[in-house]
């Protein structure tokens, strides 16, 4: 075998040990069975708390994410592909229960009851249409001043199909101390993408690091808050 065969085959083999670490490093990394204690602050002063449990599981050779979040008035069921990309969602409150199914060519499909009503519904979007952005978030490795944009449904306004244009981007990096310790995070801006988010921004303080831990997030101007409490 000649130097330069030796050299190139050399290379290759570098470049594919590179490439996995950084694969690595770039993969959410979820422990099966993890809980997250959090605070909410309403914009009324109201305080409660939030529990949320996260699994991975392999189907078909593919990652899937579920997580569930209970509090006093929702409930949340959430499986996505390793994008974050939901395939079904059940949200359920005071007024009823409904489950959506996602194609990820942007047909979401809705079924259940709402106000003792049976619902079916079926409306297209943006193939990266969800209803909730937690698993979103946490999926994203994004860099500075990056921007991924996606259709998200309206919970508040189920059972109508109604979605706003939002997108999240990196607008810097802080170091952030709640109660379940401190972290170096990611500062990451959540917004309308039309003229309105001049008007409504919130922020996701998110662990910098393969864990992407959803540390805090401020909402503004409305007000209102989440802290994360304690990881189980």
């Amino acid at each position: 075998m000649t130097k330069l065969k030796q050299m190139i085959i050399f290379f290759i083999f570098l470049f594919s040990i590179i490439s996995s670490i950084f694969s690595n490093e770039n993969n959410l990394q979820i422990i099966n069975g993890e809980t997250f204690i959090m605070k909410i602050i309403e914009k009324n002063g109201e305080t409660y708390y939030g529990t949320n449990k996260y699994s991975i599981q392999s189907v078909d050779g593919k990652t899937t994410y579920y997580y569930s979040y209970v509090d006093k008035y929702d409930s949340w069921y959430v499986w996505t592909d390793s994008n974050g990309i939901p395939f079904k969602i059940i949200y359920e409150n005071e007024y009823g229960k409904i489950t959506l199914l996602f194609n990820h060519e942007g047909k979401v499909t809705m079924q259940g009851s709402w106000k003792n009503e049976v619902i079916e519904k079926i409306k297209y979007f943006l193939p990266n249409v969800t209803l909730e952005n937690t698993l979103v978030i946490r999926s994203l490795n994004l860099e500075s001043n990056e921007k991924y944009e996606f259709d998200l449904l309206q919970y508040d306004k189920l059972p109508e199909l109604d979605a706003y244009r939002m997108y999240f981007q990196v607008v810097g990096e802080e170091t952030v101390t709640v109660k379940a310790g401190t972290f170096y995070c990611k500062k990451v801006l959540f917004s309308l993408s039309d003229w309105r988010g001049i008007f409504w921004q919130a922020y996701y303080y998110v662990s910098n690091d393969s864990h992407r831990y959803i540390v805090k997030t401020l909402n503004v101007p409305d007000g209102g808050a989440m802290e994360l409490i304690r990881i189980e």
